[in-house]
């Protein structure tokens, strides 16, 4: 019982950004995966969102990646209460960090991009 909440925790920890506690980009192609496939199978349209934050690679010069981590950590945060549970928010960054886009899969919008603008 033990070493089966232990593998679930290692999974969880492998599957999420440990800053912001988004998914990780190897969760999201995955998922991309999965939802294609139902919505091809389904006949049904899905979307997806990518943004990144202007001048994020500036924050980082200018304040350092303690606050830049936190930054992402509000942004992942204001995101979360915009989107619906069976929405994914997954987190990609460049080698840099320099560049952080977020990205979002759900069968039909229901808001637009600029919504979250």
């Amino acid at each position: 019982m033990e070493r089966e909440k232990m593998n679930k925790k290692l999974e969880q920890l492998a599957l999420k950004d440990s800053h912001t506690g988004l998914y990780n980009h190897r969760y999201l192609k995955e998922a991309i995966e999965v939802r294609f496939s139902q919505a091809e199978r389904q006949f049904s349209p899905f979307s997806v969102i990518m943004m990144d934050i202007d001048y994020f690679k500036s924050i980082n010069d200018a304040y350092g990646h303690l606050f830049g981590d936190l930054v992402l950590k509000q942004f992942a945060k204001q995101l979360k209460k915009i989107v619906r549970p069976y929405d994914i928010l997954s987190v990609m960054a460049e080698k840099n960090s320099s560049l952080s886009p977020v990205r979002q899969i759900e069968p039909t919008p229901s808001f637009s991009s600029e919504d979250l603008r």
